[in-house]
Order: C-alpha cells, then structure tokens, then sequence
C-alpha cells in the first residue's frame, strides 16, 4: 500500500506509473535498487559525457570507500562543496548511502564562509 505522501504524485502519473512507485527505507536501499534495475540506463549526463548507472555505481562505490578511510566508518556530517555536476552527483550519494547526512555549501561561498559553515554545521569532512 502506498504512503499518504506518495499520493500527491498521482496527479502527476498515469495509474500505471504511480502503481510502480517504489518506496525505500534508506537512500542506499534505493541506490541500490536503481544501480541494478537500470544499469545500462543513462544515469547523469554532464558536460557532453553520458554516464551509465552502471558507471556511477562503480564510482560511487569507488568515492565511498575513500570516504569510509575518512570517517573511520562513523555517520557523521561530510561537506560537498562543489559545482553542480557529475562530481556532486557521485559525491552525494557516496556520502547519503554511507548513511553520512549532506552538507550541500554553494559553490560561490567565499573560502573563509565554506571554513565557518563547516564549523558551524559540525562537517567531519569536506
């Protein structure tokens, strides 16, 4: 049965498509789930590169074990300061499905104001 809250898609989708909603208890679990049902689906395209799901998959897998030696694998706040791009792209879900919380910084901050959010908002990581 779906969720209260997923009942405002239906407005938005044919019944066939709301029907195949799925819900998911962590941003891993869904992760993990996307990577497989559309590996060899475009995931992200930037800069005039196509990325498979599969691809990025691997990445993220990649950027989350280098994560994992940071953290001492600890859920703790990890900064992402950086340009909307397939970078942040891999970077974000190497930090949520390693169960860390995303502290998204505009890539316009001044360095002095990325040092003072981080401090602020407890970042482990940049």
């Amino acid at each position: 049965m779906k969720t209260q809250t997923n009942d405002i898609f239906r407005k938005y989708t044919t019944p066939e498509t709301f029907e195949r909603i799925k819900e998911y208890t962590t941003v891993a679990e869904m992760w993990a789930s996307a990577a497989k049902e559309f590996a060899d689906d475009v995931a992200v395209v930037d800069d005039g590169r196509s990325v498979t799901f599969a691809e990025l998959d691997k990445d993220v897998a990649a950027f989350r074990g280098a994560l994992l030696e940071v953290t001492g694998g600890k859920k703790v706040r990890v900064a992402l300061y950086s340009v909307n791009s397939y970078e942040f792209v891999k970077a974000y879900l190497a930090i949520t499905t390693l169960g860390c919380t995303a502290i998204i910084l505009p890539p316009q901050l001044p360095d002095m104001a990325v040092l003072g959010c981080c401090m602020k908002f407890g970042a482990a990581a940049l």
